[in-house]
């Protein structure tokens, strides 16, 4: 297997926990504090992300990446390139300005193997024809083991299964033949898809053992894929967080690494709520971590998946791209109650929090949006539902977009302390104390 595709780093300045600049991967270029959406259906969420990216570009200048789960390929991206590739009657693309986008956008496809331990996508797993044999193999063990006392762990949708699930990782990882299956099945799948950077799969790491197994596979992925666009990829639980033994033994192990891309995905956090407080120390400790690995080699890029919440201050305080859906909520299965008629929530650039669309309809009501986008510009009065559940996603691509490209501008000032002001000021203020060498 191969990948002519380069991933390098040029133009950086630092301020403090942050650093401004830009990533090179192959012919396409992007800068740091890149907002990277999870991209999951053609009609909500693609088209959301190319018309926001081809009306306005320079509004979405810190949005020019994207990731799909894997088990969403053909009805997200497959189908969005199937209507771009429509055609005049005197053969040029029907859609040029639209298509350009999506070939402009760096590319990610994650295998979503961590849903071997959560029963929410798990059946979409074990059906999807893009997932390794060997991992919607383990998927379908998982699923027939009996179910055990939680004792009241943490709230995930595997509670209850975290020890056949740890021990059919482990069994696999132990097993060569097994593990060189199941990444190269999944790099293949990602490969035909002309993914930018790839990601093998992953469990979900509750301790150390589990980590030991992620550290296997991706030393496999990267003997497997040619080239340093193959990320290196590790999942971590609320549990994981709550152990800072887990914590140091991660970050020993990244900083030995020389990988060029690294991928974490914090699973169904809750970091923003008061009772984590701890939690939000580790995190802490994690970015202070990932400051040093980079500021001893700068080539070293690190990005975030499924950050919910931890979107702006991870961007704030060490990572290089952070992506979230673009409901901006990210816990498996957890969001507001619609309307009546469908409508969803609404993210509020102040509050940097979603608000139930009940509070929505009182400000079309009364003043109308407390955004200034080119989305919300437009809106002024109660859209039908197909419109807003559109509009919302688009916006907050528009939000996020804007505020990742601010805190380029305050490092470029060397102000990134502001980014303490604005979270001071909004409804996740827990986070105020995690940017490392920032004091407000």
């Amino acid at each position: 297997m191969t990948s002519n595709e380069y991933i390098r780093v040029e133009n950086q300045k630092w301020d403090r926990c942050s650093r401004s600049g830009y990533f090179i991967v192959g012919a396409k270029r992007a800068p740091f504090h890149t907002y990277c959406p999870l991209l999951t259906s053609t009609e909500s969420d693609w088209r959301s992300y190319v018309e926001s990216r081809t009306i306005y570009p320079h509004e979405t200048s810190h949005a020019g990446m994207v990731v799909s789960r894997v088990f969403d390929l053909k009805k997200s991206l497959g189908a969005m390139q199937q209507s771009l590739a429509q055609t005049t009657l005197s053969g040029l693309p029907a859609n040029q300005s639209k298509s350009d986008i999506i070939n402009a956008s760096i590319m990610m496809v994650d295998p979503c193997s961590e849903y071997t331990r959560y029963a929410f996508h798990r059946d979409a797993l074990i059906g999807d024809p893009n997932t390794a044999t060997a991992i919607r193999r383990l998927a379908r063990k998982v699923a027939a083991a009996p179910p055990r006392d939680s004792g009241g762990g943490p709230r995930h949708d595997g509670t209850g299964r975290d020890g056949p699930h740890n021990n059919l990782w482990i069994d696999l990882s132990r097993n060569d033949a097994e593990t060189s299956s199941a990444v190269s099945e999944t790099l293949a799948v990602q490969q035909n898809w002309h993914v930018d950077i790839a990601l093998p799969p992953a469990p979900a790491s509750n301790n150390e053992d589990m980590l030991a197994v992620s550290k296997k596979i991706n030393r496999v992925s990267q003997a497997v894929w040619s080239g340093n666009n193959c990320a290196n990829y590790n999942i971590l639980t609320p549990e994981f967080f709550s152990r800072e033994r887990s914590i140091d033994a991660l970050l020993a192990y990244l900083a030995s690494l020389d990988t060029t891309f690294c991928v974490l995905k914090f699973k169904n956090n809750y970091l923003e709520e008061v009772s984590n407080y701890a939690q939000r120390l580790q995190l802490k400790r994690l970015l202070e971590g990932i400051n040093e690995i980079k500021s001893n080699n700068p080539n070293r890029i690190f990005m975030l998946l499924e950050a919910g919440y931890a979107a702006y201050p991870a961007a704030a305080g060490g990572f290089d791209i952070v992506s979230t859906s673009l409901r901006a909520l990210d816990r498996d299965g957890i969001g507001f109650a619609h309307d009546a008629a469908g409508r969803g929530g609404y993210f509020g650039p102040k509050q940097m929090i979603v608000l139930p669309w009940r509070h929505v309809k009182k400000m079309l009501e009364k003043n109308g949006l407390p955004c200034s986008c080119g989305v919300c510009r437009g809106i002024n009065s109660i859209p039908s539902t197909k419109s807003w559940n559109q509009q919302r996603r688009s916006h907050y691509i528009h939000c996020a977009s804007r505020m990742f490209s601010e805190l380029t501008h305050l490092v470029d000032e060397q102000k990134i302390e502001m980014a303490i002001q604005r979270l001071s000021q909004s409804e996740i203020s827990n986070f105020t104390h995690v940017l490392p060498y920032v004091h407000s």
